[in-house]
């Protein structure tokens, strides 16, 4: 006798449960986006595609520098491995009719005629043909993420050496120091070498296997293209392809995931979430949607592509994504996100390790929101303003000679205005 067992919808698969991982590991905050990516990505893991359209055609609204386009790039990481492997079309470059022959190509006769499209087959083709299904390059992949796992780690670990001396006053290297750090940099460069192994191992798996993967197209700030360009857009997410005028040759786009990108609505939405009465028909949360405001922003955004967006392009997006603010909690971690970014690039180019004090970190991230923005980008703006900018200074005027550690601390001038200044550790 057949019984019924209830599904719990909720679950998520251990492939899910890896991109949201990822995703959660490069992505602050944003929970609810993360989330629906994280369904797309099991829709087309488990090949439940459409027949005459993208993979999917989402559209993901809220204020600037708050992830949209970092969310969309990693989403391309997290399907082939490449943080690039995505076509990125910028609404700001095409915002005059002339230019939709960029994207469809020039009929016969006119300008612009032989000339290239913005996204031929072949590119997304090239980007189809990265693979993370085979089972070996799965594995790789793993390896090389747990080798750079225990890099950093070992960089934790000079670094603490380093900074626990310097704030001790003890000299540096002392003898214990001495031995830990010669163990460590040995085993640094022992993980360095193995790591470089497995990367061309991964490269010759990754261009033997001709399995297909989804190409990832963003077009970014899509408010910004011209009417006639986003119709042309419009063709591709309701039939899955595009003919084209110079050679009406098609370009198939049903293997590609098309998300686009809006910062339309933000200044209504924040109004609305500081307790302003809307211009579009919503109240403010303590008026309506008192339980949940990301409901009525979500709202808000809603009706303002439907005053820019027709009837036609509303009805062919299976999503709409929306994102909120940052929170100064939130910049803070992503300042450490950045932070882990830059010694790594430094320790890599120029065997540097850059010691942050937290005061440095507080005064930058209070820099950032300043104006209550909440924006990633301000704060990547004033990262390279006060640790970036003069740490390429000290590299040109070769302070970097006789030390493997910079250290960045908070002082303030006799007016009481704060500054970062910067220590070198001497080698002896």
């Amino acid at each position: 006798m057949a019984c019924l067992i209830r599904l719990d919808k909720t679950l998520i698969s251990p492939y899910g449960q890896e991109a949201l991982d990822f995703f959660n590991a490069t992505i602050i905050g944003q929970d609810r986006a993360k989330m629906a990516f994280v369904n797309i990505l099991e829709k087309v893991k488990a090949d439940y595609r459409p027949q005459n359209a993208p993979l999917e055609v989402a559209i993901l609204v809220g204020p600037q520098g708050v992830g949209k386009t970092e969310l969309v790039r990693r989403c391309a990481q997290f399907i082939n491995g490449d943080y690039d492997g995505l076509v990125l079309v910028e609404g700001s470059n095409y915002q005059h009719d002339h230019q939709v022959s960029t994207i469809v190509g020039a009929p016969p006769g006119y300008i612009g005629q032989g000339q290239e499209i913005l996204i031929p087959q072949s590119r997304l083709d090239a980007l189809s043909k990265k693979s993370s299904g085979n089972k070996k390059i799965v594995g790789a992949r793993k390896i090389m993420a747990e080798k750079r796992d225990e890099l950093k780690a070992i960089h934790r670990k000079i670094l603490g050496i380093v900074r626990s001396d310097f704030l001790a006053d003890r000299s540096y290297p002392n003898s214990k120091s001495e031995k830990m750090l010669k163990g460590l940099c040995q085993e640094e460069a022992e993980q360095m070498e193995s790591l470089r192994n497995i990367n061309k191992w991964l490269k010759k798996l990754e261009s033997e296997e001709p399995s297909s993967l989804p190409a990832v197209v963003c077009l970014d700030e899509i408010d910004k293209f011209h009417p006639d360009i986003t119709q042309a857009f419009l063709n591709i997410m309701g039939s899955g392809y595009m003919t084209t005028s110079n050679d009406n040759s098609v370009i198939d786009f049903r293997n590609v995931i098309l998300v686009m990108t809006s910062n339309l609505g933000a200044k209504e939405a924040r109004d609305y979430k500081r307790g302003k009465k809307s211009r579009i028909g919503l109240g403010s949360p303590g008026e309506s949607q008192k339980s949940d405001k990301s409901f009525g922003m979500y709202q808000i955004y809603k009706a303002k592509m439907e005053e820019r967006f027709s009837p036609e392009f509303m009805s062919r997006l299976n999503n709409i994504i929306s994102f909120t603010s940052l929170s100064v909690e939130q910049i803070g971690q992503i300042f450490d996100l950045q932070l882990a970014d830059l010694h790594e690039r430094f320790w890599d180019k120029d065997g540097i390790g850059l010691v942050v004090a937290p005061e440095v970190k507080d005064f930058v991230v209070a820099h950032a929101t300043k104006r209550d923005s909440g924006d990633a980008r301000v704060l990547k703006d004033k990262i390279k303003k006060y640790l970036v900018d003069p740490m390429a200074k000290f590299k040109n005027l070769g302070e970097f000679a006789e030390t493997r550690t910079i250290i960045a601390k908070l002082n303030e001038d006799k007016d009481g205005k704060k500054f970062v200044e910067f220590f070198k550790e001497q080698e002896q």
